[in-house]
């Protein structure tokens, strides 16, 4: 009702809008739009019996994939606990097949559910069509659960248990075969900006979670709601096939974009008596400071700034401030020299000359690094997936410090103590038949007393321009202790790099104190070769690792992401080895999603901290690998020069 108090109808053009499952739909049924490329979206749906997490990622213009965790067949109960019949996972594939044109409409292919035990698996062709600036018409033919409703044909025979027991394995033999259903609808843009009306058929009637207690559709009518208070937020509600009233919330983040938060932009002091001075505040701290041949020649530390474009721009303000004309300003990570830039800053911005590997070793004696810091901070925990309790979670207070001996030495640490939190209510534990190197992992998280996260004696070196390496020594995480040696190489001229590692480790006693125990099965000498492709194609990264696990089984892992300027990072990864699918259990292999969000984009002040989480679906044994804090990949990649070519231009300042 607080809609019809906006004053002048303004006309404005018909917008993409997630629907329940959260990709672009009318209501429950897909349509052909995709949001902007790199777009993350995060959804709620409320249905009548059921509830839908979403996160949806639109990989490239024109290939979408969303992540599902649904609550069917409603018992009254509340998301954090059990509250439904069943707790599904689903991971959905879409793509454009073609946009639209003057005459022909935008027309995409998708499949839902396509490695889960079958509860969403459908597949649909849809075209979608813009009328006029404010109506669009959809229409589609849909497979699988998308043709219980208003079937018209028939392509073959579908299997009847689609994902089978375990799940987790790609449903080849089920695509696009079976009944064939037919839905469409309208979505017309009213006057008032941001809300829409839909109209909808659906060929779904909800047969498929009829099982887990799901009232069936009594109409393939369906009519919402849409609003668009602002670009990033999405309100829905709807009155569901004669079900009931549907409401839907999601947020929209695109990394490609301006910061949340806008931040004022950094100039240097007027009055400063030294180049520490005039970075004082910057994020970027000053390793070493004088004059090579015809230059000014700056070593600064990028920790402090979300990039070392960032990092880079700014060293050249500060050094236009000291008179200098042409300067050279090289990346440091870790007292390894990554990178060389340099520098016209005659005009009125800096303006990048050359960039290419750092040359010669990083000077100490100039400035000063503090030896000793350290900071408190909260530790928020999730534990995912249990259907019998969807979502644990924990919060602790961390302290962590850091101790630099020497360059390239450091002694860290991090201590951890929790203040509330639901862990020690897990119950869910190990399953397969493989050494449980990670699927007990619920009695180390039911310790809430104070746990040493990590305490680990680092050393890093580097042999050239191209050569890194990295020594860490100690309790490496919260179930593995021992030392991990690892070799990097970046060729000079290619997108590649290559590295290996090898880890000699023993399991913690599970109080994350100082002691160790035996653990049947672990294969306390494992390691990897892997292979890095920068591919030049839409900022995506790819990653081969291959070696043995610490189960003992031997395969490899692909990860894929996609890494965007401004210090966003989102991928997925499968791990295939030689345990098989009853070894390894429910899920059948390894995989799942991996983020890094900078938090300077939802800061009001630049910072070097990001949030970074990896997150599978079903973790089981097979394919588990230790967590080595500082890889030198993450290390070296976030100061290659191709990255700062990508983060600067020739012509004008980085940011």
């Amino acid at each position: 009702m607080m809609l019809l108090l906006s004053t002048t109808p303004t006309m404005v053009s018909a917008e993409v809008v997630p629907g329940l499952y959260g990709t672009p739909g009318l209501i429950d049924m897909p349509t052909a739009e995709t949001m902007d490329d790199g777009t993350i979206s995060l959804g709620l749906a409320r249905l009548p019996e059921s509830l839908r997490f979403t996160s949806s990622f639109q990989i490239l213009p024109s290939v979408n994939l969303t992540f599902r965790y649904s609550g069917i067949g409603d018992l009254e109960g509340y998301a954090e606990s059990s509250g439904y019949s069943l707790w599904d996972r689903s991971l959905d594939l879409s793509a454009r097949l073609w946009s639209e044109g003057r005459w022909m409409p935008a027309v995409s292919v998708g499949a839902r559910d396509i490695m889960g035990t079958g509860v969403m698996a459908s597949e649909y062709l849809v075209a979608t069509k813009t009328l006029t600036p404010d109506i669009s018409v959809t229409a589609g033919l849909g497979w699988g659960r998308l043709a219980t409703g208003n079937q018209i044909a028939r392509m073959g025979t579908r299997p009847d248990r689609e994902g089978g027991d375990l799940g987790g394995r790609v449903r080849l033999e089920s695509l696009f075969r079976g009944d064939v259903g037919l839905f469409g609808g309208v979505r017309w843009q009213t006057p008032w900006e941001g809300l829409s009306v839909a109209v909808e058929y659906s060929s779904d009637d909800y047969s498929a979670e009829g099982p887990f207690g799901v009232s069936p559709a009594k109409t393939p009518w369906s009519i919402g709601l849409n609003w668009k208070p602002r670009p990033d937020l999405n309100i829905g509600l709807a009155a569901m096939n004669g079900r009931g009233i549907a409401f839907n919330l999601t947020a929209i983040l695109n990394p490609r974009g301006q910061d949340l938060v806008p931040k004022p932009e950094w100039t240097p002091p007027a009055n400063r008596s030294d180049i520490a001075e005039t970075l004082a505040g910057s994020g970027v701290v000053p390793l070493a400071y004088g004059e090579l041949r015809d230059a000014c020649r700056l070593d600064v530390s990028a920790s402090g700034v979300r990039s070392a474009a960032v990092a880079v721009d700014r060293a050249g303000r500060a050094l236009a401030m000291e008179g200098c004309d042409n300067a050279s300003v090289r990346v440091v990570r870790e007292d390894m020299a990554l990178s060389e830039i340099r520098l016209d800053l005659s005009g009125p911005e800096p303006k990048i000359v050359s960039v290419g590997p750092a040359t010669g070793s990083v000077a100490t004696d100039a400035l000063r690094q503090p030896a000793f810091e350290w900071d408190i901070a909260p530790l928020v925990r999730f534990s995912l997936f249990d259907p019998d309790h969807p979502l644990y979670h924990d919060l602790s207070v961390a302290v962590q410090g850091s101790y630099r001996i020497a360059p390239g030495l450091k002694l860290a640490g991090q201590l951890s103590k929790t203040v509330t939190g639901d862990f020690e209510e897990m119950t869910r534990g190990t399953k397969g038949s493989l050494p449980h190197v990670r699927t007990e992992t619920y009695r180390y998280a039911q310790e809430t007393g104070f746990r040493l996260d990590y305490l680990t004696l680092d050393l890093f070196h580097q042999h050239n321009a191209h050569v890194f390496s990295h020594l860490s020594l100690g309790y490496l995480e919260s179930q593995y202790a021992g030392v991990s040696a690892e070799i990097y190489a970046r060729h000079p001229t290619w997108p590649l790099a290559i590295g290996a590692e090898l880890n000699l480790v023993q399991a913690r006693d599970f109080d994350q104190q100082f002691g160790l125990r035996n653990l049947d099965g672990l294969a306390k000498v494992n390691g990897h070769a892997s292979i890095y492709w920068d591919t030049g194609f839409h900022d995506i990264d790819v990653q081969l690792d291959a070696g043995r696990y610490l189960a003992g089984d031997l395969g490899a892992t692909l990860s894929v992401s996609r890494n965007f300027e401004n210090g966003w990072e989102v991928g997925a990864f499968a791990t295939i080895t030689d345990a098989s699918s009853d070894e390894f259990g429910e899920g059948s292999f390894d995989k799942g999603v991996f983020f890094r969000i900078p938090v300077a984009f939802f800061s009001p002040r630049e910072t070097g901290m990001s949030a970074e989480a990896r997150v599978s679906s079903l973790t089981g044994d097979g394919g588990q690998r230790v967590s080595i804090r500082n890889r030198l990949h993450g290390i070296v990649s976030r100061g290659e020069p191709s990255t700062l070519s990508l983060g600067c231009s020739k012509s004008a300042s980085c940011f």
